[in-house]
């Protein structure tokens, strides 16, 4: 009998959402605030993954966008550092999946 482990990437990868944007810039735990490479168009309340595709992923909740749309101020303080370059999802469509895909690490299923 084996393992298989799933994450959240693999979780939110089902629902092949676009990229909505990557990080500018490194952010460390605590950061409030992404900077992203390019003008992104989200409301705030909207739910994005930070981090996909082999990056450490996290929910976070938009409390604005700024005027030309390159930053991001969340509604609280990330969990996880994460580097330039990290992928982020508009998830909103799907919260619920989101979120429970968020909270676990690893899940394990035996084959």
């Amino acid at each position: 009998m084996g393992a298989l482990y799933a994450s959240v990437g693999d979780v939110v990868g089902a629902l092949d959402l676009p990229e909505l944007a990557r990080l500018n810039a490194d952010v460390q735990a605590g950061a409030q605030q992404l900077s992203c490479d390019r003008p992104v168009d989200v409301a705030p309340g909207a739910l994005l993954l930070v981090g996909y595709k082999g990056q450490s992923g996290e929910t976070a909740t938009v409390q604005n966008v700024s005027a030309d749309g390159v930053t991001i101020t969340l509604t609280t303080p990330l969990t996880l550092g994460h580097p330039q370059g990290t992928l982020l999802l508009n998830v909103t469509p799907f919260p619920d999946v989101a979120e429970a895909a968020s909270r676990l690490s690893r899940v394990r299923y035996a084959v």
